[in-house]
């Protein structure tokens, strides 16, 4: 069975998904905003994950479940590609200043 602890680099990108959603369904972390890289599953956030996973997407992922970073924000980062999480928040920051 996978659990929550299961999303570490290196995994695969079914393991990430199902490690996910296992942390978004779990008790007091259990919210609605999983929908949306769930839903996805097939399609644009789910697919941009890398395969296997690296240490910034699990760590993204991670901060999503516990609510440190925006779900939004995360699938965006990951749409964005092989960005490193550092510049894609230096991009939004110049974005929010134009």
């Amino acid at each position: 069975m996978t659990t929550f602890d299961d999303l570490v680099p290196g995994v695969s990108r079914a393991v990430a998904l199902a490690a996910f959603r296992a942390g978004c369904n779990y008790g007091p972390r259990s919210t609605v905003h999983h929908r949306q890289l769930v839903r996805a599953a097939g399609g644009a956030p789910a697919a941009s994950l890398p395969d296997p996973l690296t240490l910034e997407s699990a760590a993204a992922l991670r901060d999503a479940v516990l609510q440190k970073r925006h779900i939004d924000t995360v699938i965006d980062w990951l749409e964005q590609g092989a960005l490193p999480w550092s510049e894609y928040e230096d991009s939004r920051v110049q974005e929010n200043r134009s």
